[in-house]
């Protein structure tokens, strides 16, 4: 894990789609301190990748939808409980951010935010680990 502060904070996006995973990777990389370990579906294939790197902040694009998606942010609180969940979303769902947020996810945000306010967003919440697991 990197320190924090304005330091390097090293990121994994998890997206079913792999050009949006590459689109966000490349937008995150070119904002300096901001380092995407990895990338990956949004499936247990993309939890083993967060197990295997443990970064700051995982990105998890929420159109997988439903308790699939909702299994996977469970998975990662439970399982790597020092990396910030932030769920991405094109559309603002009330009750997805509710059961997202209910499985231990730090933060719901639209996708589009500019580059600038994510990497804002991601280290807002990578800063406010908690030590306890989120209900």
């Amino acid at each position: 894990m990197s320190p924090r502060g304005n330091t390097s904070l090293t990121v994994v996006i998890l997206d079913k789609d792999p050009w949006g995973r590459r689109q966000l990777a490349a937008r995150l990389s070119r904002e300096p301190g901001i380092q995407v370990v990895g990338e990956g579906p949004v499936d247990s294939g993309g939890v083993r990748i967060v197990q295997e790197t443990r970064p700051d902040v995982v990105l998890v694009e929420s159109k997988t939808g439903g308790e699939h998606g909702i299994a996977v942010v469970r998975s990662l609180v439970r399982d790597v409980p020092e990396t910030a969940v932030i769920v991405l979303t094109s559309f603002f769902d009330q009750e997805e951010q509710d059961a997202v947020l209910r499985a231990g996810a730090r933060a719901y945000s639209l996708k589009e935010l500019d580059a600038r306010r994510l990497v804002d967003l991601m280290r807002r919440h990578a800063r406010s680990r908690c030590s306890t697991s989120p209900g």
